[in-house]
C-alpha cells in the first residue's frame, strides 16, 4: 500500500482545527533542536500511517498526513475531500519553542481523533468529532497506541512527575508497563498545559488562566459542547482520558460515563452523559 505522507506548503479550507485561531508564536531558535524536532514529526507520522491507514481504508477512506513546515503559524487540522482522510500540522506548532515530541503526538492524535473518535459529533459537519471527544481520543486510545511499545520507563524517568497523577496511574492500572505509559501521559499533559498557556498571546488565550494539573474544571455542561472548551477542561480531559483502562480491553474507546473523577470518564465541562 503506497503511503501518503507529504512535507510540502499547501492552502486549504480546515474543517477541524487542534487550536480556535491559526497564528504566529515564539519559536524555538536553535537549528538543532528544530532539526531533531522535525525528525520527531516525520517518524511520528510515518509510526500513525502504520498504525491507521488500514482501519481509515476499512472505513471508505485514504489517510493523508502533511507536515506543512514552512507554515510557522501554530495549529493542526483535520479534513475531508475526494475521499481522502486528510491531517495537517503546521511548522509553527512543531517548532514552537514549548512543543515537544508528547505535545506533537498528542496533537496528530488530536486531529485523528476529529476522524475516527465517534461520538458526539458536530451537527454541521458529522463525520466531525467535537474537540473535546477529538482530545480524549487523543489521550485515551491514539497515543497509548504510539507508544504502548516504547520504553516509557527511560523517557520518564529524568522528569519529577506530578505524585497525585503518578498515584491515580497506579491505582487506575495493574499493570508496571502500563503504569510506565500512563506516566508518560502525565509528563505529555504537563508539557501540554506549558504549551497552551504560552499561547496566551492569542485572541482565546486572552481569555482564559493557565490550566492546572491539581484543579479541575467542574462546570457542568446542559447540551454538549462542539468547539475548543476552556484549557483547563482540555486537559481534564487529556488527564482522564490518561487514565482510562479501557484501551486495553479490545481496545475500546471510552471508559464508562461516570461522575466520579480520575476513573477515565470524560468531563462534564463539555460532555453530556448520554450522547
Amino acid at each position: 500500500m503506497k503511503k501518503i505522507i507529504i512535507f510540502i506548503l499547501t492552502i486549504q479550507i480546515a474543517n477541524a482545527n487542534f487550536l480556535p485561531e491559526t497564528e504566529y508564536h515564539d519559536l524555538e531558535t536553535s537549528s538543532f533542536v528544530n532539526s531533531e524536532k522535525k525528525k520527531i514529526t516525520q517518524n511520528l507520522i510515518h509510526k500513525l500511517y502504520d498504525l491507521y491507514s488500514d482501519e481509515v481504508e476499512s472505513l471508505g477512506g485514504k489517510l493523508q498526513i502533511s507536515f506543512l513546515e514552512n507554515d510557522l503559524r501554530v495549529n493542526a487540522f483535520a479534513k475531508r475531500k475526494d475521499g481522502l482522510w486528510i491531517i495537517e500540522i503546521l511548522g509553527g506548532t512543531v517548532y514552537h519553542k514549548y512543543s515537544s515530541e508528547e505535545v506533537i503526538a498528542s496533537i496528530l492524535c488530536h486531529e485523528m481523533g476529529h476522524h475516527l473518535g465517534g461520538s458526539p459529533t458536530k451537527k454541521s459537519r458529522q463525520w466531525v468529532s467535537v474537540e473535546g471527544q477529538a482530545d480524549y481520543y487523543s489521550a485515551n486510545t491514539c497515543f497509548k497506541k504510539v507508544y504502548e511499545n516504547s520504553n516509557n520507563e527511560e523517557r520518564v524517568k529524568e522528569f519529577k512527575l506530578n505524585s497525585f497523577l503518578t498515584e491515580k496511574c497506579k491505582v487506575n492500572f495493574q499493570n508496571i508497563t502500563q503504569q510506565n505509559l500512563c506516566f508518560r501521559q502525565v509528563l505529555s499533559n504537563e508539557m501540554m498545559v506549558s504549551f497552551l498557556y504560552a499561547l496566551k498571546s492569542s485572541r482565546r488565550g486572552r481569555r482564559g488562566k493557565k490550566a492546572d494539573l491539581g484543579k479541575r474544571d467542574l462546570s457542568v455542561r446542559k447540551s454538549v459542547m462542539e468547539e475548543h472548551p476552556s484549557s483547563q477542561c482540555r486537559i481534564d480531559t487529556y488527564i482522564e482520558g490518561s487514565l482510562c483502562n479501557v484501551f486495553y480491553d479490545n481496545n475500546g474507546k471510552n471508559c464508562k460515563d461516570s461522575d466520579l473523577l480520575y476513573k477515565g470518564s470524560r468531563p462534564h465541562c463539555w460532555f453530556v452523559k448520554g450522547n
